[in-house]
């Protein structure tokens, strides 16, 4: 069994809002338009798993991503199975 809490702070715009302007071409009319805010984007994520000695040399793995927060582009979860081989001893 293996547990793992991810985190990722950026510093860079993180989240898009939508902004409300004037149509250039059309007078009366509004537009909406997506753009980037000015705060930072702060994802934190649980990975709970686990890891399976096939043999000497291959490991098999099996997690899933759980997000904990909401910001970015996130899914409800994300599952994960990978098999490792150890070139050497």
């Amino acid at each position: 069994m293996i547990g793992e809490l991810l985190g990722r702070w950026i510093d860079s715009p993180g989240h898009i809002v939508p902004v409300s302007a004037a149509h250039p071409g059309l007078s009366g009319v509004e537009t909406i338009r997506l753009t980037p805010d000015a705060t930072s984007l702060q994802v934190v994520t649980v990975v709970p798993g686990v890891k399976w000695n096939l043999s000497d040399t291959w490991v098999l793995a099996a997690n899933v991503g759980i997000p904990l927060t909401s910001g970015g582009l996130t899914a409800p979860f994300t599952p994960f199975v990978g098999l490792d081989y150890a070139l050497g001893r």
